[in-house]
């Protein structure tokens, strides 16, 4: 049904939309609100895209390879809703940089793991010796900033209280940027939201 195929891919759009303006009305930091250096995705099961916001085209390919490194790390009987996972390393999980900070997050439906969600966005400070990962007198990786491999630092769709201590003791300004890892989840329970009622309206 070609009609019924093209409402369901509108729609995919659609959340994947309303996932960014959760996300700009809730995060407060200028590099959202100002600069616009984020982006929201939609993968399947499959790991193939299905929706992209479109603000940042090269955040597409660290959308494939954040929700591959957390499906290589953990088996999906260990993952449970709410679960969310930390990603910002360009050597395991195809991040851009280290100050690009991704959540990933599983959507669930009856149950199952029916897709994904990925929202990634430029954070004002990832620790390191430098502000955000500029660090062009670094010499290593450990001199850029904090690395996170699709660690699952999100549990029943809030950030753990063990690892906000620890990213608040590690980063300059840990109010925004908590606040904006914050303001990833909030919008990753719109995406899932919205997915429910979509799949409940058309199904898949």
């Amino acid at each position: 049904d070609v009609i019924r195929a093209e409402v369901f891919r509108r729609g995919m759009e659609s959340i994947t939309t309303e996932m960014a303006v959760t996300l700009q009305r809730t995060s407060g930091s200028p590099v959202v609100t100002e600069g616009m250096d984020f982006s929201t995705s939609l993968l399947d099961t499959e790991i193939e895209q299905i929706a992209f916001s479109g603000y940042v085209a090269f955040h597409v390919s660290t959308s494939f390879l954040g929700v591959e490194c957390v499906m290589r790390n953990y088996t999906l009987d260990e993952i449970q809703p709410g679960d969310g996972f930390l990603i910002n390393d360009p050597y395991s999980a195809g991040a851009i940089h280290q100050g690009d900070v991704a959540v990933v997050m599983p959507y669930f439906y009856d149950g199952e793991i029916v897709g994904w969600g990925h929202i990634d966005e430029h954070v004002l400070d990832v620790g390191g010796s430098a502000v955000s990962g500029f660090a062009p007198e670094a010499r290593d990786c450990f001199s850029e900033a904090l690395r996170f491999p699709g660690v699952r630092a999100i549990r029943f769709g809030e950030l753990d209280r063990e690892w906000r201590r620890f990213i608040e003791k590690n980063v300059r300004v840990p109010d925004p940027v908590l606040n904006d890892i914050r303001s990833m989840i909030a919008a990753h329970h719109t995406g899932q939201d919205r997915l429910s009622r979509l799949i409940d309206e058309y199904g898949l």
